[in-house]
């Protein structure tokens, strides 16, 4: 609980205090020299910019952190930037405790520096730019004293290499020291059980022996921050039990903040303070009274039952994958495969293995390469590959040239493919792969119920875990298909090939056409309707160039020459391809169009400057991560968002609504989903204001989720 005293205090010192304004030198106040600094002395256009607040406090003073624990303000930074520049928000080196019995508070004392990432445009047309900011801060000894300064950094523009500035430079180093880091070879879970929560760290070895841990919550609202914190050791791991706040009636389902270890963890030269983004889970069994390794123990099957769950989950989301707008016309053409090898048990059971082999293989890889990347230090999620506009134009000239052949325009397995065919006995094994990488390939921007929860526990846990995750998404995804190719007497209940199994392609071909439609208003939102004109070009040339090599699978006295038009044709729309693919981005942002539909909600578009103002508001927000190719946003957003009593209900309450979105790659968004816990979206953010922690609303919403959602964490007894 903050202080009242210590707040109103302040409130009233604030009133009667005035601003102060500093270019490049210390400003005097409230006990406290602030300036801008920089570890550079110049800006080099397009490279990212770090600037940093610094706070020298007088003896005996301090400043606060971005949870100030049981009263006080943490410092705030209102950026005033020119054009272009994008400042991300504070790196918050980790406190150390201040008590003031009974109360206990977190902050910096002697000295501090505050940096912030600012991202330069590319193009600066001026030699000399001029940063600028306001700041706000509340500086404490046993009284309080608030502070603000307009301060002003000037800083030349070079195309070269920027110069290091030492003396900053120095700081940057020693402040590095102290940021809190994601290290990947923790693994930590958190529980609930009777007033307390309970973390557990593993494996033993990253905790030195003697070590002394705090867990400081990035929400004041959370634990009881004057509370003893009890470290015990098992054989298996160590468990950190923190008593829960008494503010906090509600269960925990999600908590945030860092660990401090002040003897360093194990293998890591510097770091003290490690990342904390974990969903908590309720433990029924007692705890407290418990001897260690009875602790120890009850929790370690939580975490065993915990990684089982998201195996179930990934399974059911894979399967739910099939019933996917995206997924489904593959599917189908699949299923229809399997009809016409059906009088042939043993060669339609390897057909649906292949197919499968084909699905799983392709998890596999995405796993891999995305455990890579996260190896590598990049912040990547589910569907990452679609915010690149060429992959988006292949996959929809595939899904293109694909209808074609659904309505007949041409044949696969005539000419050059029959050779491929040959190779495989005529059995149609390379064709069922392909299928289940197509049906991956065209998965991967949807998230299903249940999957969200499992893609965000895959990708938090060691590389194996996320592995396995991936491998029961891959077999959930390819169940139906293995299941229908074993039991080959429920496809005998379909009707025998015939006329209807055309009727059926073509049905499959306008399914597929509506994929296209789809891919080409991503591909406009990412490069604009110029490219888009293009690629509509590219795709006419496409089909007459299919039309001449329909034409020339008829033997003919013509078939030569016709051959030489289908090569032309298809040359150029591969050319037209490329050219709308390169052309620069002309960016529409989804947002706009989204305003269109629903003219009552003004959303805004994300920034962490943005989230900061509102929070310091006090005000609800409501966070949706979306993109233009994840199709279970747009039905959200369509379905749920749009509703009037939904509207109804934001100007109600007074929600914020902001949108993230990541049709195109941002890496500002990227991090921000990465510190939610999260790496794909559909996911939806509310924000209750009141210092309350975040909750997360299901992948899937209506509007009757929305308004149960609203009416218990934002009505006020």
């Amino acid at each position: 609980m903050r202080n009242k005293i210590f707040i109103l205090i302040g409130t009233i010192l604030a009133i009667s205090g005035c601003a102060g304004l500093s270019d490049a030198k210390p400003f005097y106040q409230a006990h406290t020299q602030v300036e801008l600094i920089s570890p550079t002395k110049s800006i080099k256009p397009g490279e990212p910019l770090l600037i940093g607040l610094r706070l020298k406090m007088d003896p005996q003073w301090h400043v606060y952190w971005k949870n100030p624990g049981d009263s006080g303000l943490s410092p705030t930074i209102a950026w005033d930037l020119p054009e272009g520049f994008i400042a991300g928000e504070i790196i918050w080196p980790y406190p150390q405790m201040i008590n003031v019995v009974p109360l206990r508070t977190y902050g910096y004392e002697n000295e501090v520096f505050l940096f912030s990432s600012i991202q330069t445009p590319a193009k600066i047309d001026v030699s000399n730019i001029v940063i600028k900011a306001r700041v706000d801060w509340l500086a404490c000894k046993l009284e309080c004293v608030p502070g603000r300064a307009q301060l002003q950094l000037h800083l030349p523009v070079s195309k070269q290499a920027p110069v290091v500035n030492p003396i900053w430079q120095k700081a940057l180093d020693e402040s590095r020291k102290k940021w809190p880091l994601n290290l990947e070879n923790i693994h930590v879970a958190a529980y609930e059980n009777k007033g307390e929560v309970i973390f557990e760290f593993s494996p033993p070895s990253v905790i030195k022996p003697n070590s002394q841990i705090y867990f400081f919550p990035e929400s004041s609202e959370v634990i009881e921050h004057a509370s003893e914190q009890v470290l015990a050791k098992t054989e298996d791991k160590h468990v950190l039990t923190v008593k829960k706040s008494h503010l906090a009636t509600e269960s925990l389902n999600f908590i945030s903040g860092i660990v401090v270890n002040q003897l360093g963890w194990e293998n890591v030269d510097y770091a003290q303070a490690l990342v904390v983004n974990t969903h908590v889970d309720v433990v029924e069994s007692p705890v407290s009274g418990m001897t260690t390794d009875t602790q120890g123990k009850s929790t370690a099957g939580n975490v065993s039952l915990t990684l089982l769950v998201a195996c179930f989950f990934a399974f059911l989301g894979g399967l739910i994958l099939n019933l996917m707008p995206c997924v489904l016309p593959v599917l189908s053409l699949k299923v229809l495969h399997l009809i016409e090898q059906s009088h042939t048990r043993r060669n339609l059971f390897l057909n649906g293995l292949v197919f499968g082999a084909g699905v799983l293989i392709s998890f596999w890889i995405l796993a891999l390469g995305l455990i890579a990347l996260r190896s590598l230090g990049a912040n990547i999620g589910w569907g990452f590959q679609f915010q690149s506009p060429a992959f988006v134009a292949l996959i929809a000239m595939v899904l293109f040239v694909f209808a074609l052949n659904l309505f007949g325009l041409f044949e696969v397995g005539v000419g050059l493919t029959a050779l491929g065919n040959a190779a495989w006995g005529k059995k149609g094994y390379s064709a069922s792969f392909a299928a289940g990488v197509l049906a991956t390939i065209v998965a991967t921007p949807c998230t299903a119920p249940f999957m969200g929860t499992a893609l965000s526990f895959a990708l938090s846990r060691s590389s194996w875990e996320a592995f396995l995750i991936f491998t029961f998404l891959g077999i959930g995804m390819a169940f139906p298909v293995v299941f229908l190719s074993y039991f080959p007497k429920l496809l005998k209940r379909i009707p025998k090939p015939g006329a209807w199994m055309l009727t059926l392609k073509n049905l499959l071909g306008f399914s597929l056409l509506l994929s296209v439609i789809w891919l080409i208003w991503v591909f406009g939102l990412q490069k604009g309707i110029n490219a888009v004109a293009e690629l509509l070009i590219a795709f006419l040339s496409l089909s007459v160039g299919l039309y001449f090599y329909g034409k020339s699978q008829v033997k003919t006295k013509q078939s030569f020459l016709i051959k030489y038009n289908f090569f032309i044709f298809i040359i150029l729309g591969i050319i037209l391809i490329m050219g709308a693919i390169s052309r620069p981005s002309s960016v529409v942002k989804s947002i706009d169009g989204q305003s269109e539909n629903n003219t009552a909600l003004a959303w805004q578009e994300y920034s962490p400057q943005l989230m900061q103002e509102l929070k310091n508001q006090d005000r609800p927000i409501f966070l949706d991560f979306t993109a233009a190719w994840c199709l279970s946003c747009q039905v959200n957003d369509r379905l749920a968002l749009s509703d009037a009593q939904v509207i109804a209900a934001f100007k109600t309450y007074d929600i914020v609504p902001v949108k993230a979105d990541w049709t195109n790659n941002d890496p500002m968004i990227t991090a921000a989903l990465h510190e939610y816990g999260r790496n794909s979206i559909p996911l939806y953010v509310l924000y209750p204001g009141r210092g309350v922690a975040p909750v997360f609303l299901p992948e899937v919403i209506t509007p009757g989720v929305v308004l149960n959602y609203f009416r218990k964490h934002l009505e006020r007894n």
